[in-house]
């Protein structure tokens, strides 16, 4: 999310460049639904949370592939926001 500025003739000033760049490389978090988050970064997506029955916070990578359980949303998320897919695709098996 961009924050653009108010000059003192009342238009909006463009944000800067780095600005911009520096926004769109951080972390995006929404909750969709009530204990359930989906998080994105640069427009990719990171992986989302889902509270669980039991009160614990089930984190999954962009891959859907479950990296664990927390004690609070917050945890799962920093765990998720980490989380390496790619490093799990080089053992999967090739169908052929």
């Amino acid at each position: 999310m961009a924050v653009l500025t108010m000059s003192r003739s009342h238009t909006l000033d463009a944000p800067d460049e780095d600005s911009v760049s520096a926004l769109s490389a951080r972390p995006l978090w929404a909750a969709v639904a009530d204990g359930f988050y989906v998080g994105s970064r640069a427009g990719s997506f990171l992986g989302y949370v889902d509270r669980q029955p039991g009160g614990l916070w089930r984190a999954f990578d962009a891959a859907s592939r479950v990296i664990g359980d927390f004690p609070d949303h917050h945890a799962a998320i920093a765990a998720a926001t980490d989380a390496r897919p790619e490093a799990g695709l080089a053992g999967s098996e090739s169908i052929g």
